[in-house]
């Protein structure tokens, strides 16, 4: 029996990824709506938060495994995209899907989205993170599914 059983499959980071996603897609479109939320700054933080998951849901099928996920990248996703782009890993547009995920990754690491903070923030726009999960997911999730074990007939 192995000492650590694994919980956490491509699939599993991939659905929360998912949830993540459509939670912050939900919560976007109720904007016109009372009550309201105050800050934008949840929508980024769920879209960043979900994009991550989808790095690691890729990572993980890729045969990474949990513990280095979180010992060596943690949630630094420029670390992230670029083991996942050595283990071929294609997004569209990647240039512009590169500039976003760096500017998310900097404001992450100072938890701008979790924290208020006042002054002006220079941010990509909401529709553009969003389409970027977008192509994250769309660009994982054959990965994820290809690590399915389906019974023979």
């Amino acid at each position: 029996m192995p000492d650590e059983i694994d919980r956490y499959g491509p699939l599993g980071f991939y659905h929360l990824a998912e949830d993540f996603y459509r939670a912050a897609v939900h919560s976007a479109s109720l904007k016109d709506t009372k009550p309201r939320l105050h800050y934008n700054l949840v929508h980024y933080h769920l879209h960043t938060h979900s994009i991550e998951l989808t790095l690691k849901a890729f990572l993980r099928a890729k045969r990474i495994h949990v513990k280095e996920l979180k010992n060596k990248f943690s949630h630094g996703m420029m670390g992230l995209m670029t083991v996942a782009t050595e283990r071929k890993l294609k997004v569209r547009k990647p240039k512009r899907s590169l500039q976003i995920l760096e500017r998310l990754d900097q404001l992450g690491k100072v938890q701008t989205f979790r924290y208020f903070e006042a002054g002006f923030l220079s941010l990509p726009t909401l529709d553009e993170v969003r389409q970027l999960n977008e192509r994250m997911l769309s660009s994982v999730r054959p990965a994820c599914i290809a690590t399915l074990k389906v019974a023979p007939k």
